[in-house]
């Protein structure tokens, strides 16, 4: 995506979240004049070169006794397009937080002093005072919370003296991430994203420095696969909706190697023809473990497509076209392998 036009001229909720994780390098924004230029998840792709056109023409509403309203103060964008009086920074709307943390709004005062106080409601009974000469203001979020995504609350203002066209409150974003407890760990060496309450359709999985693991973009990953053999690990998710949203980062421990590689699997005919029978070969595992061992073939997008319980030594099955994973578990043993169909 390198090119946005609108032809809109006032920001509302619509656009909630409508560019999070566009990449900021390069790109082009074309809007009406009198669109206030904002940067963030929810208005214009930061770095963007921004490009005004002429505003629309609007017909009167014979109904309307004032189609050309004077500006509210208290309305950030307002119409026409000058700088609000007090402005959340792009830096702060961009940035999340997870459930148990503080959110961190900066403000930034435009041509007006900084409020005496300040309350965020739903938060807050009584006005606040400032904490520190930075325009930081905190917001907790709860560990129980439930709506994840960009949350707007409204922050009430009090002044000493209050210039003229001071508002007394303003709408702030706020960026909630999945808590850590959506990625799990199963058979002590897989883990992954529990999708169960969220149709999650893409997954990147990122290691504690923030940086995308290569490879690592299926919903279950085997701890071996990612750096260091366990650590902190968050990932990026998608929702059905199309938002770009993060899991918050999750402590993995480590796998004993020596449990990983006792046993082994084998595939034949190989190559491996699609929707023709072909045998899953176990070597290494006692007749014990056959009995209680399970094995799980899963797809390039890490879906679970099939399992077999209690399996013998050599399991026949068919499958599409495609490249799939599979593990064989039995107790604290696993052994992983590749199949390709073509």
């Amino acid at each position: 995506l390198n090119e946005i036009e609108v032809s809109f001229t006032d920001w509302g909720n619509n656009t909630a979240s409508w560019v999070y994780g566009v990449e900021t390098t390069d790109g082009t924004f074309i809007c009406p004049q009198s669109l206030l230029v904002k940067y963030g998840p929810s208005y214009i792709p930061e770095g963007w070169k921004v490009i005004k056109t002429d505003d629309p023409v609007i017909p009167e509403d014979p109904d309307d006794p004032d189609p050309n309203p004077d500006p509210d103060p208290n309305n950030p964008n307002s119409p026409d397009g000058s700088l609000a009086p007090i402005t959340q920074t792009p830096e702060s709307a961009a940035k999340s937080t997870c459930p148990g943390n503080f959110a961190e709004v900066e403000l930034k005062f435009n041509g007006i002093d900084r409020p005496y106080r300040y309350k965020v409601m739903g938060i807050h009974s009584d006005f606040q005072e400032w904490k520190s000469d930075k325009n930081i203001i905190e917001i907790p979020i709860s560990d129980d919370e439930t709506e994840f995504g960009i949350k707007k609350y409204t922050i009430d203002f009090q002044y000493e003296e209050p210039a003229s066209g001071s508002p007394d409150h303003i709408d702030v974003d706020v960026i909630v991430n999945f808590p850590k407890d959506y990625i799990k760990v199963i058979y002590e060496d897989i883990v992954y994203v529990d999708n169960g309450k969220h149709e999650f359709t893409d997954f990147q999985w990122v290691d504690s420095d923030g940086n995308e693991i290569n490879n690592a973009n299926r919903q279950f990953m085997q701890v071996l696969d990612l750096p260091q053999n366990g650590g902190q690990y968050s990932v990026k998710v998608t929702t059905e909706s199309g938002v770009s949203l993060k899991i918050c980062p999750q402590d993995i421990d480590p796998v004993d190697i020596s449990k990983s590689i006792r046993c082994s699997a084998s595939v034949y005919p190989n190559p491996i023809e699609a929707n023709k029978e072909f045998s899953i070969k176990l070597n290494g595992f006692s007749d014990a473990m056959l009995e209680n061992c399970n094995v799980y073939i899963y797809s390039s997008t890490g879906a679970l497509i099939r399992t077999f319980q209690g399996v013998g030594s050599e399991i026949k099955t068919s499958l599409p076209s495609g490249s799939y994973s599979g593990t064989a578990v039995s107790g604290n043993t696993k052994t992983t392998f590749k199949l390709f169909v073509k």
